[in-house]
């Protein structure tokens, strides 16, 4: 049994739900590798599969894994469906950061200033990674016009 969304859901069930949430987010990546409490090798970055670039790979908030950027950038630079936050794990009754899982931003969305950690498509240097960019861009350009203003733009001051 798996809780999603504040319901029970069988494993069937949210693993369907979660399987959709991925590919509509795009957190499809593998999971990391666990090197074990004996091993002593030293653990290297994950590279892009497709542009080999270093990339972050953060456990989403629904058990699937996304690849991310390494640097954050202002949410004006990133189309909306690439945005990311990374939030701590605390420890229980404690201060002490144990991990950190990634939530993509929705609902309240960040002034175009404020810090975002970006999907690694982002920055992707594969060439179709570049043209979903683009296309993501023209969409949130499309949404701006579809999209009411709000009416704190017509107040008389």
């Amino acid at each position: 049994m798996a809780f999603a969304l504040d319901l029970l859901r069988c494993e069937p069930c949210w693993n369907r739900l979660a399987n959709e949430m991925a590919e509509t987010d795009g957190a499809t990546a593998r999971p990391r590798i666990d090197p074990g409490p004996e091993s002593f090798e030293p653990i290297e970055p994950d590279e892009c599969p497709k542009c080999g670039m270093e990339v972050r790979t953060v456990l989403t908030n629904y058990d699937r894994w996304v690849h991310l950027a390494t640097v954050p950038m202002r949410a004006k630079e990133v189309p909306r469906r690439y945005w990311w936050r990374v939030e701590p794990i605390r420890a229980d009754y404690s201060t002490y950061v144990v991990g950190s899982v990634a939530v993509r931003v929705r609902g309240i969305e960040p002034l175009p200033d404020d810090l975002v950690m970006p999907a690694h498509t982002v920055v992707c240097a594969d060439p179709d990674a570049i043209e979903e960019v683009r296309r993501a861009r023209l969409s949130d350009v499309e949404r701006q016009y579809r999209v009411a203003p709000s009416v704190e733009e017509f107040e008389d001051e």
